[in-house]
């Protein structure tokens, strides 16, 4: 759905206040020593709908919200050094498989050995794998 005119309108000053709320607490949450993304994650949620509800959520800004994850993404990945990627990719894997494999069957077992049917006992492994 496209954005109403009024959401276009009011779309710089948005922009303003969340751009500038996010540096402002990011900054202050480095000088507390803490990483500046905890700051931008605060920032949206003093001035989103939750808290004081001065920036609604409309389909215009999720765009450009997900527009910017995605130069976020970019940024990170041409950071990314091929070579330490490949150094920690066998044990990430190794992680990354025992952290959905080991909660799949706890779950799994636990419900087959108290005599549950195989679809319950199934989607209880995957409920473990999803939190």
């Amino acid at each position: 759905m496209l954005a109403t005119a009024a959401n276009a309108a009011s779309l710089p000053l948005q922009l303003l206040l969340v751009f500038g709320t996010t540096k402002l607490l990011a900054e202050l949450s480095e000088r507390l020593r803490m990483p500046g993304i905890v700051g931008g994650l605060l920032a949206g949620i003093l001035i989103g709908p939750s808290v004081l509800g001065w920036i609604e959520y409309n389909q215009l800004l999720h765009a450009l919200s997900e527009l910017g994850v995605m130069f976020l993404l970019f940024q990170v990945g041409m950071e990314v050094k091929a070579s330490e990627l490949l150094r920690v990719g066998r044990m990430a894997m190794l992680v990354a498989v025992l952290g959905v494999v080991l909660p799949f069957l706890m779950g799994w077992l636990l419900l087959t050995a108290a005599r549950h049917p195989q679809i319950e006992a199934i989607f209880m492994g995957a409920a473990m794998v999803a939190t």
